[in-house]
């Protein structure tokens, strides 16, 4: 799945990648936690600490451009602002797919660089 992939990723940079969704559909406005562990030289934990909240959108093909947000997920980039960010994954189960990342979706919205859109 597209974030599996995500989390392979970024395990690679030595930070904690945590997926909620992995067993079920946990009801959180994001898939993936990405937390920093800073240690002390002997290895003991000093601090943990979430650095971000990824909600992951993925299709199959690579031409979609729109896709769905919930109410919680839009409420949730108004709260953790910077914090929160949308993987957005064209071409998902493929074995080149791209992602791009939305950090701060609210505030992209208010700059203009991304628009909401009501289906009805």
């Amino acid at each position: 799945s597209s974030e599996a992939a995500l989390v392979a990723l970024a395990s690679r940079y030595n930070i904690e990648v945590v997926w909620v969704n992995e067993e079920g559909e946990s009801g959180r406005p994001y898939d993936i936690i990405i937390a920093a562990r800073l240690r002390s030289p002997d290895g003991a934990l000093l601090r943990d600490y979430v650095v971000a909240q990824v909600e992951v959108k993925s299709s199959r093909t690579r031409s979609r451009d729109v896709f769905e947000i919930s109410h919680a997920e839009l409420s949730a980039s108004q709260q953790q602002g910077q914090r929160y960010s949308i993987a957005r994954v064209w071409g998902a189960g493929s074995t080149s797919p791209r992602v791009q990342f939305l950090t701060d979706p609210t505030a992209l919205w208010r700059k203009g660089q991304v628009a909401v859109c009501l289906l009805v």
